[in-house]
């Protein structure tokens, strides 16, 4: 009956309008981010504490396209 509810609450209208919300911000954040990033000097990318990329002045995209080989070299 509990996971009834929990189902019905997860999978109701306002349960989705709200995620599809929390996305579009995120991805506002992180666009955001990425086109700060492309006005420094030098991008240094970290990954549970470790340095994973130090790369010179890159643009929002060729930051973007660094983030997936990063997290497979922090699971390293």
């Amino acid at each position: 009956m509990a996971a009834s509810s929990a189902e019905q609450v997860v999978t109701s209208d306002p349960i989705a309008t709200a995620w599809e919300e929390a996305l579009r911000l995120s991805q506002t954040q992180v666009i955001a981010a990425l086109q700060a990033a492309s006005y420094a000097d030098r991008i240094i990318l970290l990954a549970d504490g470790r340095v994973v990329d130090d790369r010179g002045r890159s643009t929002a995209e060729q930051i973007s396209t660094m983030l997936p080989s990063m997290e497979a070299r922090s699971a390293r």
